[in-house]
This record gives structure tokens, sequence and C-alpha cells, in this order.
């Protein structure tokens, strides 16, 4: 065999993992274009924000009250606040 036929097959095998794989990502945008996911302009999108708190007392109604604020059907979506402790006066502040 020839060196050059061999440098070709080596350099064919070491390219065949890069053109599998784009291959392989060619394949998948074209099946993704078929499904169209759910966006926020459905406005049927529900989700949660959770918020972590802990002796938040200057900060957390601020917090809450921009999540509420957010452009979106208020019934689509939940503020929930998970509080591991809150002194006497950090409870006042988050009602």
């Amino acid at each position: 065999m020839k060196l050059g036929t061999v440098v070709r097959a080596v350099t064919v095998f070491a390219a065949l993992p890069a053109a599998l794989g784009g291959g392989y990502l060619a394949v998948l945008t074209v099946a993704g274009k078929r499904h169209r996911p759910q966006t926020a302009t459905d406005r049927s999108v529900r989700f949660a924000f959770v918020v972590p708190a802990h002796n938040e007392a200057f900060g957390i109604s601020e917090t809450i009250a921009s999540l509420r604020a957010v452009e979106y059907p208020r019934h689509c979506y939940r503020v929930i606040v998970i509080a591991e402790a809150f002194d006497h006066l950090g409870a006042g502040g988050a009602s």
C-alpha cells in the first residue's frame, strides 16, 4: 500500500465520528420542526415560582410583589415561599 492511500484512509476514519454526529444533529433539527411546543403566548403553560427564604424580613415582601406583578394570567402561576425559619419580625414583613 502506498503512504497516500493510508493517510487518506486514516483521515476518513478520523472524520467519521464528526460526520455521524453532524448527521444525527441534522436529523434532530428536521424532526424538531414537525413538533410545535407550547409557547408562552398560548397562555396555557402553568408554572410556579419557588422562593427559598431564611430570615428574609427586609426583602421578601418586595420579592413576592415583584413575582405577582408578572405579566401573565394570575391563574396560570403560583408564588411559593419555602421558609426554613422566620424570626418574629420577619414573619410580619412577609405577610
